[in-house]
């Protein structure tokens, strides 16, 4: 699985203005979350500013390396052992990319196009494969 050189580039347009929100970002990727899925939420132990610090730091981390996404497979993996010790279901990886999706589509409103939205979800399958291999994966952290 791979990425396009033009998904590439609409990602990295596109999350320059996210990036310029990127609190409010967060704060309405988790709001879509648990409305979504309302039982992922007692998952979530720590204090929720941080938790979307955190998760804006990921997905700025994922943008920056699209190029060589390769260097985020480890962590990606590990990312999915974590999950995996706190009992999320590979089936909720779904419910978060519909979330982020939605998130992406609210951020950038009237600039977001299918092709945006196409990208953003092709490389969201690209991180949730890596994620669900650590998941699925029996060894230890």
């Amino acid at each position: 699985m791979s990425i396009s050189e033009n998904d590439k580039a609409l990602i990295k347009e596109s999350f320059i203005l996210i990036d310029q929100n990127s609190t409010v970002f967060s704060r309405h990727f988790y709001d879509c979350l648990f409305t979504l899925e309302p039982m992922v939420k007692p998952l979530f132990k720590a204090e929720r500013n941080l938790i979307e610090k955190h998760f804006i730091t990921l997905i700025t981390l994922c943008v920056k390396k699209i190029d060589n996404f390769s260097e985020m497979n480890d962590q990606l993996f590990k990312l999915g052992q974590a999950h995996r010790y706190l009992k999320v279901k590979e089936s909720q990886l779904a419910i978060v990319r519909k979330a982020l999706v939605l998130s992406i589509e609210y951020e950038l409103r009237s600039k977001c196009t299918p092709s945006i939205i196409n990208a953003w979800s092709n490389y969201i399958d690209l991180i949730s494969a890596q994620m669900i291999a650590g998941l699925n994966s029996e060894a230890a952290l």
